[in-house]
């Protein structure tokens, strides 16, 4: 089954507010088609008007008043006209400060959110870090190997392994099956439990403590015990031995004798570069926490610089404001008086008021024609283009369950319509980002066997959303390693890399993921026949 073999459904009220959240540039389109016809009306008008002057020129028209007082009132009106526009600019002066203000808090908004989650990570490295060297430490501290490294007793039994009754012109030696089939023995037997309790020791930590080698060629067994002291070693080594020897199968019929029993006590070269590197890895981890904590008070200062520069753009915006007010009533006050002077000049030539009046009726019809013809050409697009439209298609066309849909992203900070719109479209109650990847990592985690290497697939680009989904889902499922393949199978490297995959994860988005790239995806993975645990939908 896949995107060829169905329809999508379209959700009317989800294609709806998809155009509506593009306000601003069918505000954009609305501007454009009233600037278009306001300025083919206001040419037309001044067009007439040409001709009408035209024909005053040539005498073809009489205007009884057009005489020194029309003259002596046109020149008061531009004298208030150029005051008007002194007027106008200096607000248009002062709506550019405020408007610059304004992006300075914005930014500087966006840039605190910015360093609240840098100090957030760097918190969550440096208690990892400190977690790392909590285990380090406690296993330098309990491990035998690690506190005896420069004095470890060490502890050998060999064994001669003779078969009876051997052929002796056999190809192969027959006792070679035989020593191959002596094996270290397993630390949660009883005998071996007993050993840990009376040694103090754990059984990964008495694990580390003995060994079983067979050398085929020499037909001997080699049982090693280590231990802080030889009475230690002694110990561990008699009871393995016993073990050892208690293997003994008949499926060939043999001997195993002991041959020698040998001890010593030296520097363990392997234990002491295992405990060296413990602790140089103990060094990067504080080192890694150090290094935190001074981002950490970078951001916090970063931080501070933010909240001033907000504090003193906003207080200059009440300023500039208060400063815009009066400007503006300067120009309603002389805009009015224009008017009344121009309304009382007698002429036939139309007037300044008329022609922007009529042109403001056009540029009402073409901001309204605008605005329709883009939202028009959104819904159409809407229906036509082939993306992933509801996060109900994965299942729906695929077959894969949603783990979860994490919230729309959309610029609530610019103004308060997109909350309007979001408030419209009935979201803004659901569980954050956080806690709905949170339930995707535990549905990961039982559906997935422990271990398995996870391969989280994205037709999309890497970008800092998909990047960070990845990066929660490891910390959330540690078990399990998560491999991020961007842009699908369109990357031959990722086709390998999900071959050595055990399972899949998808992770797209609505409105931008293409379903031909994702039905690519998806038959790649059926081909090689991986289990896919789900889908994540941005």
């Amino acid at each position: 089954m896949g995107y060829e073999d169905n329809e999508q459904e379209i959700d009317l009220k989800a294609m709806f507010f998809d155009a509506l959240y593009r306000w601003r540039s069918i505000l954009v389109a609305g501007l454009i088609g009233a600037l278009l016809l306001g300025a083919y009306k206001y040419w037309s008008v001044n067009k007439t008007a040409a001709s009408l002057e035209e024909a005053i020129a040539e005498g073809t028209v009489i205007e009884s008043d057009f005489d020194k007082g029309y003259l002596q009132a046109k020149e008061k009106i531009e004298a208030k006209e150029a005051e008007r526009r002194t007027q106008s600019k200096k607000s248009t002066d002062l709506q550019k400060q405020i408007n610059d203000a304004k992006n300075t808090i914005t930014e500087n908004t966006v840039n605190i959110d910015v360093q609240k989650n840098s100090i957030e990570l760097y918190n969550n490295q440096i208690e990892n870090a400190q977690r790392l060297i909590d285990e380090t430490q406690e296993y330098l501290d309990r491990s035998v190997l690690m506190r005896a490294a420069d004095d470890l007793w060490t502890g050998r039994a060999i064994y001669q392994v003779t078969v009876d009754n051997a052929d002796p012109a056999a190809y192969r030696d027959p006792a070679d099956q035989v020593v191959s089939s002596y094996r270290k023995p397993q630390a949660g037997t009883e005998e071996m439990k007993e050993l840990g309790a009376k040694l103090g020791l754990e059984a990964d930590l008495l694990n580390e403590l003995y060994s079983v080698g067979a050398d085929g060629n020499a037909n001997t067994v080699i049982v090693t015990a280590y231990g802080k002291d030889k009475a230690m070693a002694e110990e561990i080594l008699a009871r393995v031995c016993s073990l050892v020897e208690v293997q003994k199968t008949e499926e060939v019929p043999h001997q195993l004798i002991q041959s020698r029993v040998e001890f010593s006590n030296a520097k363990n070269a392997d234990c002491v570069n295992g405990r060296n590197e413990r602790k140089a890895a103990i060094l990067d981890y504080q080192d890694t926490i150090n290094t935190s904590r001074t981002s950490i008070a970078t951001a916090n200062s970063e931080i501070e610089k933010a909240e001033r520069a907000i504090e003193n753009a906003s207080s200059q915006i009440g300023d500039f404001e208060k400063e815009k007010e009066i400007c503006d009533d300067k120009v309603f006050l002389f805009t009015n008086e224009i008017n009344k002077m121009t309304e009382k000049m007698p002429s036939m030539i139309p007037t300044t008021a008329s022609k922007i009046k009529s042109s403001i009726k056009w540029a009402i019809l073409g901001f309204i024609a605008g605005c329709a013809v883009l939202f028009i050409i959104y819904i159409v697009l809407y229906v036509v283009r082939p993306l992933l439209r509801m996060p109900d298609d994965i299942r729906t066309v695929y077959g894969y369950p949603v783990l979860g849909v994490l919230n729309k992203k959309v610029r609530e900070k610019v103004c308060a319509i997109d909350k309007w719109i979001m408030k419209a479209e009935g979201r803004g109650q659901r569980p954050g980002d956080d806690e709905i990847i949170k339930t995707a990592a535990v549905s990961i985690a039982k559906t997935a066997e422990p271990g398995s290497l996870v391969a989280v697939m994205t037709t999309l680009k890497e970008n800092n959303t998909i990047t960070q989904v990845a990066e929660q889902l490891r910390g959330l499922v540690p078990e399990m390693q998560f491999v991020l393949l961007t842009e699908g199978v369109s990357k031959a490297s990722n086709v390998d890399e999900l071959s050595r995959c055990d399972a899949a994860v998808l992770l797209e988005e609505r409105n931008a993921t293409s379903m031909g790239k994702l039905t690519a995806d998806v038959n790649q993975i059926r081909l090689f026949n991986k289990k896919v645990l789900g889908a994540i939908v941005l």
